[in-house]
């Protein structure tokens, strides 16, 4: 009786874990994921038609590079200008809306939707397109906390 006691206490706890653990990782919504913590710019590449993607990171002033951005669950996105401001007079940070839409596959930050390209623990990526004669350009940019 004993040992069968023990073997159910066992199961009970193993089962107790297991659906915790469900539990926490339920707790990675988008809407988790993106509030996680600020956004710092990592990557901005550009396609044209079906052309191989261009790194254009590099064009990008130290100004612009060491802003953060930080989304809260209330639909507040708030931009901070970082160490160095590109124009001093710029208030140092800013607030907009944001939401996301379509089944949490696009962004809308402050009246642009963008596609949302990957939302994981490390990686925020969007872009958005447009098409002129004919020709579909790309944007992706992509943020690491």
């Amino acid at each position: 009786m004993k040992k069968t006691l023990i073997a159910l206490s066992f199961a009970i706890s193993l089962a107790t874990v297991f659906t915790s653990c469900k539990k926490d990782s339920g707790n990675n919504s988008k809407t988790t994921l993106i509030c996680k913590a600020d956004w710092h710019f990592s990557k901005y590449e550009t396609q044209i038609g079906n052309a191989a993607w261009t790194d254009l990171t590099g064009y990008f002033t130290p100004c612009l590079l060491d802003n953060a951005y930080s989304f809260k669950s209330s639909g507040v996105y708030t931009f901070d200008e970082g160490a160095t401001k590109c124009d001093p007079s710029d208030p140092q940070t800013s607030n907009f809306n944001w939401s996301f839409l379509e089944n949490e596959t696009k962004i809308k930050i402050n009246n642009t939707t963008y596609t949302l390209v990957q939302l994981d623990e490390t990686t925020l990526s969007y872009s958005s397109s447009s098409t002129s004669n004919g020709t579909t350009s790309t944007a992706k940019y992509t943020f690491k906390h």
